[in-house]
């Protein structure tokens, strides 16, 4: 399978409150990732949001801000805004988390994807 299977795979089960399964499918999507495309491609960038994602629903409050900073510094925090309600709720009023997303906006970039 290939990362983005992967890291569909995982965002499927987040919808579905199936963390830990989630989590490895996005584990298994950034290592394919990182060895097969570079971090600045759709699929790198989709399973380190995806676990960023997974972890801050967890209450992972030492991983989920590791994997928004990788985010942030790709300028690639541009899915986060509109989930954070859900996903992201346990972060949104922490301001390490907060600060991230501002750097990450000013960093902001298209995405690989949208841009063919």
């Amino acid at each position: 399978m290939t990362p983005r299977l992967y890291s569909h795979r995982s965002a499927v089960k987040k919808r579905l409150g199936r963390l830990r399964e989630a989590k490895v499918d996005a584990e298994i999507a950034l290592n394919l990732a990182k060895t097969e495309v570079a971090e600045t491609d759709y699929e790198y960038i989709d399973a380190t949001y995806n676990l960023a994602g997974i972890e801050a629903m967890l209450g992972n409050r030492e991983e989920a801000p590791r994997y928004v900073a990788e985010l942030s510094r790709l300028g690639a925090t541009y899915r986060i805004p509109g989930h954070l309600n859900d996903y992201f709720s346990s972060l949104r009023e922490d301001p390490e988390f907060q600060d991230l997303l501002n750097a990450g906006q000013s960093r902001l970039r298209t995405p690989t994807h949208l841009a063919k």
